[in-house]
């Protein structure tokens, strides 16, 4: 490792609490605005074997009671039941490689004015993008779980992953009218609200709800004939100003939304992600085109993670350097390969975001009727 004078290289490689410190120092809370800690939560516990259980308490709903005699016996009814779904946790991970070339720039910038701060900036920057890759992934998965209730897949490295949600079949829903894309035909309000009601009537779902959908389906209900006729009036009444030609902004439609009492809350998914395959970089989308999802307010579910005990058996080794972030959930280690004459840094998970309320979960396809 002396051959190239990185002081700092090999202080993190004899001093491991040294490139936790750094770490912490540099990316704490730095995460917590990913898309996807919108949508779910980390689970507790670690899921064992790297198997995941995720658990949905069935609620029957308020039943009237019985009229009866006095004196009889009282009916028997069941109590809230319990469902559950099951898969596997899959690894997430990606790196980088540190060669002779890297190495003598960074030597470069240890000799410069501000020597071992340049370093760990450089350090810092690198590893940043490789923890925003993990969290990345996680965002397409929760995205694709959301929209179309099950994940699909890594086409970057050619492996295969799926796992899918037990949503009722009766859950997937179509536009009742017209397509919404038909923003002359469609009827997207009285859609939303006839789901509203099944949820409610059919289901027995008594808590908030709320939509997600994504700023395509968004743009056309702001072009929607029907939109329009709910949301001038509102705007009228409230005194708000109504742009020519009766245009619909997202701000009005929120404003009828937030004050209609009509159809339930209404949030707008922006998501996007680069992923690299053997014939390059392409963006991909993990929300649904045309998904509509009703579903209980607040999270979605939780993100089942496993131990990354593959780290902690190296940990201590020589020219090893290991950190963490997320409570343990994503690693990071970084290994000095003497016959290389490189440092190869590696950024792993293990995490499947999945349904906590799935028997509550309605996804309508827009697309279709």
């Amino acid at each position: 490792m002396a051959k190239y004078a990185i002081s700092l290289y090999e202080d993190l490689a004899k001093k491991p609490q040294l490139f936790q410190t750094i770490v912490d120092r540099a990316f704490n809370e730095r995460y917590n605005t990913v898309l996807w800690k919108q949508y779910f939560q980390w689970d507790t516990t670690p899921s064992p074997d790297d198997m995941f259980k995720t658990i949905e308490v069935v609620d029957k709903g308020v039943i009237m009671a019985d009229i009866a005699a006095r004196f009889a016996d009282v009916s028997q009814r069941d109590t809230d039941g319990y469902a559950y779904y099951a898969g596997t946790v899959p690894d997430l991970s990606h790196g980088y490689k540190e060669n002779v070339a890297d190495l003598i720039k960074i030597e470069r910038l240890q000799s410069g004015l501000d020597g071992n701060a340049a370093v760990i900036r450089n350090l810092v920057s690198q590893i940043d993008k490789f923890v925003n890759g993990i969290h990345s992934r996680i965002t397409n998965m929760a995205m694709q779980l959301m929209s179309s209730g099950k994940i699909e897949g890594n086409a970057g490295t050619g492996l295969s992953y799926k796992a899918k949600a037990p949503i009722p079949t009766t859950n997937f829903k179509k536009a009742l009218t017209a397509v919404w894309t038909d923003t002359e035909n469609a009827t997207p309000i009285s859609d939303m609200v006839a789901h509203e009601k099944y949820m409610r009537n059919t289901l027995g779902y008594t808590g908030a709800l709320e939509w997600n959908i994504n700023r395509t389906t968004l743009n056309l209900l702001l072009k929607n004939k029907e939109v329009k006729s709910y949301v001038l009036p509102v705007l009228l009444s409230a005194n708000l100003s109504v742009l020519p030609n009766g245009m619909v902004t997202e701000a009005s439609f929120q404003e009828f939304v937030r004050t209609g009492g009509i159809i339930s809350n209404v949030r707008v998914v922006d998501e996007a992600q680069r992923e690299a395959s053997m014939t390059g970089v392409t963006t991909v989308n993990g929300w649904k085109a045309g998904s509509a999802v009703l579903r209980p307010a607040g999270f979605a579910g939780v993100v089942k993670y496993s131990s990354l005990d593959e780290l902690r058996m190296v940990q201590g080794e020589q020219g090893v350097a290991i950190a963490y972030l997320e409570g343990g959930k994503v690693g990071i280690k970084r290994k000095f390969s003497v016959d290389n004459e490189r440092w190869d840094t590696s950024v792993k998970s293990a995490a499947v975001p999945t349904l906590t309320q799935w028997n509550y979960h309605m996804i309508v396809d827009t697309l279709s009727v």
